[in-house]
């Protein structure tokens, strides 16, 4: 009996050994070679799909991310001319002259003379009024009561003003196939005079341009001297409803004026020596020589004769 129960016993101790062992495999990837096959199989295949499924969402996110940059993009209709000044239109039968000066030197009386005056020698004239005077009679305020900020998206847009209407007036006269000068009651340069040296320089950055680029940007530049310097009895601010310098500040703009544009190669400063008509007089002399120069060195465009 005794033996029978430890018989038992063992019998039960190894059915409980067997039933706490794990099962084997259907397969043993040791030592079946079909089995090897197949488990290589089944791993490619695996992880080809995952391939196949991790690639198709990151083609999905990359489309969606590319779509919306093409969403977000702004749509550019034209490029900004201050970012093209080396590639403005250049005509050689199209001169532009600048008239510039301090606050009443006589630019109005001097652009009627010299468009008399040109037109009587063979050429086109058309006229760019000053972009300022028309800004502040439209009813902006004025500079002095802008604070710093206010001054230089007010100056910005000055300086873009003039050079889109400049680059208009080229292409118009290119397009007529004529001889013009084309005369700017002030131009890009005279803005410096108006502002303080830092905020001039940060207007250049902002629009990053140059002051030679801007210089090259003329053919000739006419300074007219302020009557408040040389014809005090003729400096009077009634003609002009945007002009409230008195004589003393006339003739610092007039110096900073002048300073601004010295640097080009083609510049007359037109005292008061002489009255009025002397004056002029002397600056249709000047650009009679400056036109006349550059028919030279343009040769191969028909010009008009000098009279």
């Amino acid at each position: 009996m005794k033996a029978n129960a430890r018989g038992g016993q063992a019998l039960r101790s190894a059915a409980r050994s067997k039933a706490d062992k794990p099962l084997r495999p259907k397969f043993d990837v040791l030592t079946s070679h079909k089995s090897v096959f197949e488990y290589t199989l089944g791993c490619t295949l695996g992880l080809a799909g995952g391939y196949i499924i991790w690639g198709q969402e990151l083609k999905k996110k990359a489309d969606a991310i590319r779509e919306l940059k093409e969403a977000l993009k702004p749509e550019i209709v034209e490029v900004d001319p201050l970012q093209r000044l080396d590639q403005s239109h250049s005509d050689s039968q199209v001169y532009t002259v600048v008239l510039t000066g301090g606050p009443c030197g006589g630019k109005s009386t001097a652009l009627a003379t010299l468009t008399k005056h040109l037109r009587a020698q063979g050429y086109e004239v058309y006229s760019v009024p000053e972009i300022p005077t028309l800004v502040f009679t439209a009813g902006v305020p004025t500079i002095s009561s802008m604070n710093e900020e206010q001054l230089l998206a007010f100056e910005k847009q000055i300086l873009t003003t003039q050079i889109q209407l400049e680059e208009s007036m080229k292409k118009i006269a290119s397009a007529m196939d004529k001889p013009t000068v084309i005369l700017l009651d002030r131009a890009a340069l005279d803005i410096s005079a108006y502002l303080p040296y830092s905020f001039w320089k940060k207007l250049l950055q902002d629009l990053d341009i140059t002051e030679k680029q801007l210089r090259e940007r003329y053919t000739a530049v006419v300074h007219l001297v302020t009557a408040a310097n040389g014809a005090e009895s003729y400096y009077t601010t009634a003609n002009n409803a945007a002009r409230t310098e008195g004589i003393e500040q006339a003739r610092e703009l007039d110096d900073k004026v002048k300073h601004a544009w010295i640097a080009h190669t083609r510049t007359f400063v037109a005292d008061n020596t002489t009255d009025f008509p002397g004056k002029m007089q002397r600056v249709c002399s000047f650009l009679d020589d400056v036109l006349t120069s550059q028919h030279k060195a343009a040769p191969t465009k028909e010009t008009p004769e000098v009279k």
